[in-house]
């Protein structure tokens, strides 16, 4: 007697699709839910490109950035910066955003120490370098300055103001570097914002007369946050003859009258606040 076979039900063509994990998760998927006309629309966000090669090849976007002075460069940034840590500098001082370049290593998740930003206008650009330079990002006082045209002879970056910025860094070094000791710093807080650097010097000398200053940095721009604190937070670094020099002055001369008007702060400095 011949076996009677059922027939088999059709298979469906979603049988063997995996439907949850982080396939869901994808760009692929991603993308077809924001096609979707039922999609939920949200706020508009800058582009990011993260790509490794973001720099090698840069996109037709990248060169009418700089032609119109928007495109800038953000150096000397912490390595695990993201770009929403990026983004969050400067939205903190209002400036709009329209595009981060940043490159992000997929098997470290770091980023090169620089990133390219641009902004909605030229006259934004040059603002933000005004106001951003040397401004605190993770622990860090960033570079901000003009991006500029690829090269065919740089690096992956693609740019030559970070081969331009790294010999400079290499051939003038950081206050902290040159002056390793610091034993007989101080830190001097509370400064308005200034740009006379000389001037400031000057001040700071004749605050600190009888205690035989050896050296001065330069004016370090506060973290973002702090511009919502009432009072001044601007700083810098003294280097004295001795440590106990070090230790008279912050005994003497904690929140006395600077020269600019209002008290300064002197104590001893932390490795963090010198990067």
């Amino acid at each position: 007697m011949a076996e009677v076979v059922s027939p088999k039900p059709p298979q469906s063509p979603f049988q063997n699709v995996r439907t949850t994990g982080r396939a869901l998760d994808s760009p692929n998927w991603r993308m077809k839910a924001e096609k979707s006309p039922d999609a939920v629309p949200t706020s508009p966000s800058p582009q990011t490109n993260t790509s490794r090669t973001a720099f090698a090849r840069p996109g037709p976007h990248a060169p009418q950035a700089i032609s119109e002075g928007r495109r800038l460069y953000v150096g000397n940034m912490p390595y695990t910066a993201k770009s929403a840590d990026v983004e969050a500098l400067f939205r903190a001082a209002e400036f709009p955003i329209e595009r981060i370049d940043i490159a992000i290593d997929p098997f470290t998740g770091r980023n090169p120490s620089y990133c390219f930003v641009d902004v909605q206008t030229k006259e934004q650009a040059a603002r933000a370098m005004f106001e951003l330079d040397g401004r605190d990002l993770m622990g860090r006082p960033v570079k901000i300055k003009p991006g500029v045209q690829k090269s065919a002879s740089s690096t992956v970056s693609g740019s030559l103001e970070p081969r331009l910025d790294q010999w400079r860094r290499q051939t003038q070094p950081s206050f902290a570097k040159t002056h390793s000791d610091s034993s007989r710093r101080v830190y001097v807080g509370g400064l308005p914002r200034l740009t006379d650097q000389d001037a400031v010097k000057s001040n700071i000398r004749t605050f600190f007369e009888g205690f035989q200053v050896e050296e001065i940095s330069k004016l370090f721009t506060p973290h973002p946050a702090k511009r919502f604190e009432p009072g001044e937070h601007y700083y810098l670094f003294v280097d004295l003859v001795s440590v106990e020099a070090a230790e008279r002055a912050m005994d003497s001369l904690h929140e006395k009258m600077g020269p600019w008007g209002g008290a300064l702060r002197v104590r001893r400095c932390n490795r963090r606040e010198e990067k």
